[in-house]
């Protein structure tokens, strides 16, 4: 009886021996695991630090600072980045349009407003006399029409040169921030052809939407609109071609320039590859003992570098995003009101309204070929670096 007492209180006590030395365990895991989690926090907020690309933040306009603080993006922060998803981004889309939807709105009951007052003008004319006048009639109410919307047109340009060229200078301090990042990861040749390629066409973009744009699409709009107001001048075939040749002519560059950007991405990358994981095989089978401990700090800092290079990236194609969306959903509002009031136009017989508003709304093409040129170049060429990864 004494012995099966004796039994039992062994095995209560190396129950609860191993009770307390699991928690013990779990406890210094716990510790260690925090340890290296604030471990990898010191060392990527180091690389934040010295790549520079916490300082990005002070080279966007304040319109898109201003949307990406109430996305809660107010530093390059992974948990920040991460948490902004496909629905937010809908709801950015959906607050900007009800935002810039005022102006087109206005433009079009004016549009409409002018259009039947012609309607009713023309069906109450009865004489020989108001027939004769007619002509000059629809010159005037063409002009007056042209009047209402040419304000807005030349808004929207001026937008749009603004949005081109606020996007380009942040891309003009991004690309060496990010450049820097990407080659201390292991890719310096993929580093060298996304500063050489993208660098030079971006401060091309620049010249162009800052110099360009703005006299080259007044001049479009002049042309089309003289050819659908004057009875002897038909200027709409010309400015047809100018409109069809330079969006296919967009259309082919940027086509060209994915292409070939690509393929000299993914050389480039895989030749970066080759030569970090050579070197961290010599390093970890040549020094002994501390050569694989060696090998896989450098795994460490390479894990740091690539949460840094995706993070800074995706910041990136965010502030371009946010800097060219408002401009796109203005120009397509813009574009539908002047299409809708075209529309009116021509079921009330009042073509030469209906031709004027039609050439004014091809200027709006012209435009949003310019603005989704220039942003998707900016954001596939960031997008295809981000998702090489590292050389480590």
């Amino acid at each position: 009886m004494i012995l099966k007492s004796r039994l039992k209180k062994i095995i209560c006590f190396f129950f609860i021996l191993v009770l307390v030395l699991s928690a013990c365990i779990n406890a210094a895991a716990y510790d260690e695991t925090e340890q290296d989690k604030q471990d990898i926090n010191d060392i990527y907020n180091e690389q934040l630090e010295f790549s520079g690309a916490n300082k990005l933040f002070y080279d966007i306009n304040q319109n898109t600072s201003e949307l990406l603080l109430d996305n809660g993006i107010n530093s390059l922060e992974p948990e920040k980045i991460m948490n902004y998803g496909f629905f937010d981004f809908i709801q950015n889309i959906w607050d900007i349009l009800i935002s810039k939807i005022t102006a087109p709105f206005t433009l079009l009951t004016s549009i409409v407003g002018v259009v039947l007052l012609c309607a009713l003008i023309n069906a109450l004319k009865s004489t020989d006399r108001d027939n004769a006048l007619s002509p000059a009639f629809t010159v005037g109410s063409t002009l007056a029409v042209c009047g209402i919307a040419i304000a807005p047109i030349l808004k929207c340009i001026l937008d749009a040169a603004d949005a081109i060229r606020d996007a380009g200078n942040f891309m003009l301090c991004f690309i060496p921030v990010f450049t820097s990042i990407v080659t201390t990861s292991g890719k310096p040749l993929t580093a060298a052809a996304y500063h050489t390629t993208l660098f030079s066409l971006i401060q091309i973009i620049i010249r162009i939407g800052g110099t360009i744009l703005v006299p080259l699409t007044g001049i479009y709009l002049a042309i089309a609109v003289t050819g659908s107001i004057g009875g002897g001048i038909n200027s709409s075939g010309i400015a047809s071609v100018v409109k069809k040749t330079l969006l296919w002519g967009l259309g082919l560059l940027l086509t060209v320039f994915i292409g070939v950007f690509i393929a000299q991405t993914f050389v480039s990358s895989a030749a970066d590859t080759v030569s970090t994981r050579t070197a961290k095989f010599l390093v970890s089978g040549s020094i002994p003992v501390v050569g694989g401990a060696i090998s896989e700090g450098v795994n460490a800092i390479g894990g740091c570098l690539r949460l840094l290079k995706s993070t800074t990236g995706v910041f990136g194609v965010l502030a371009v995003v946010f800097t060219m969306l408002p401009a796109i959903i203005i120009a397509i509002l813009n574009k539908t009101a002047l299409s809708i009031g075209a529309a009116v136009s021509e079921m009330f017989s009042q073509p030469k309204i209906a031709a004027m508003l039609k050439s004014a709304g091809d200027t709006f093409s012209i435009l949003l070929g310019m603005l989704v040129f220039s942003g998707v170049l900016m954001v596939a060429a960031t997008s295809i670096v981000v998702s090489l990864g590292t050389g480590y």
